[in-house]
């Protein structure tokens, strides 16, 4: 697709996520639909070099490869239980 800011064009590409039926169904304004959980979440592979506060660094991929958020079927059970 074909994007446009402050005058400079650019490309986005589209991710797609597989996702698993998690079981639960949650409504939002009347409406009731079913909660689909991601299978994995993708990490983009970083290969530039950072700096911070003068220092260089290269983000380790054991940091990258846990994921930062937990499954939403858990926190959604925490919330309807």
């Amino acid at each position: 697709m074909k994007l446009q800011y402050r005058g400079l064009p650019y490309e986005s590409t589209v991710q797609v996520l597989k996702t698993v039926e998690s079981g639960i169904l949650a409504k939002y304004r009347g409406i009731t639909y079913a909660v689909c959980c991601p299978i994995h979440a993708h990490t983009p592979q970083v290969s530039a070099n950072l700096k911070y506060r003068g220092v260089l660094y290269t983000p380790s991929q054991a940091s990258a490869s846990k994921p930062l958020i937990q499954p939403i079927g858990n926190i959604l059970n925490r919330v309807f239980s």
